[in-house]
């Protein structure tokens, strides 16, 4: 755990109040890095016992610009002061898509969401609802999201959460892969007689075609 010691009685304080102390991809129990920042500016970040760290992680992401930058700054303060949460969105939402679907050429559209695991989970939503499959791939050791189909967490989680995942090694293309299927070959039932149902009974001198045993074409393969 890290030994600075504002950030040592922070985690404590936290372990009372938060469950585990701190949640998501945020938490960081026994590291040996800081928990908790004071601040930053441009490229560069503080922890709260003062230590000064370049931010290579760009919080995670939506800091392309460093932080405070001036030009974001006041963007957001303007919309602070006609209003900080309503009960809907701002004209801002469509200028935005506007623009994102104008700048990615592939994009016919635009969604927002709060965070990585809330987008993860849109995408393959929207995925499934294109292609009626209910597989979703996941990169083994990989972090995917906090909800509980993605999660890498065991508790709370039920076996049926992630009953369609299927699961491949980064960057090892032929590990997505699914096992080639074994070949079958249909052998008739050459026992004298074969109960069916209580009270009945099969004559079985007659073997059955293959195609009696074949499962319904209109039947859909399990996903």
């Amino acid at each position: 755990m890290s030994d600075q010691p504002a950030d040592r009685r922070l985690r404590e304080r936290a372990k009372a109040v938060i469950p585990g102390g701190m949640y998501g991809h945020q938490a960081a129990p026994g590291a040996a890095y800081p928990q908790f920042m004071r601040g930053g500016r441009g490229a560069r970040i503080w922890d709260v016992d003062g230590t000064e760290y370049v931010d290579l992680m760009c919080s995670y992401g939506p800091v392309v610009l460093g932080h405070q930058h001036p030009r974001v700054e006041a963007a957001a303060a303007e919309q602070a002061r006609l209003g900080d949460c309503q009960n809907g969105p701002g004209p801002v939402m469509v200028d935005l898509a506007e623009l994102l679907v104008a700048t990615v050429r592939h994009a016919d559209w635009a969604m927002f969401a709060k965070n990585g695991t809330d987008a993860a989970t849109m995408c393959c939503t929207i995925a499934r609802a294109q292609t009626g499959r209910s597989k979703v791939l996941v990169a083994r050791g990989a972090y995917h999201g906090a909800a509980p189909w993605c999660t890498p967490r065991p508790a709370g989680v039920t076996a049926a959460d992630h009953a369609n995942l299927g699961y491949y090694t980064f960057n090892d293309l032929a590990s997505g892969k699914p096992p080639p299927r074994r070949a079958t070959t249909w052998r008739p039932s050459w026992s004298a007689r074969s109960s069916t149902t209580p009270g009945t009974t099969r004559n079985w001198s007659t073997p059955r075609s293959p195609a009696a045993c074949a499962p319904s074409a209109t039947a859909r393969a399990p996903r």
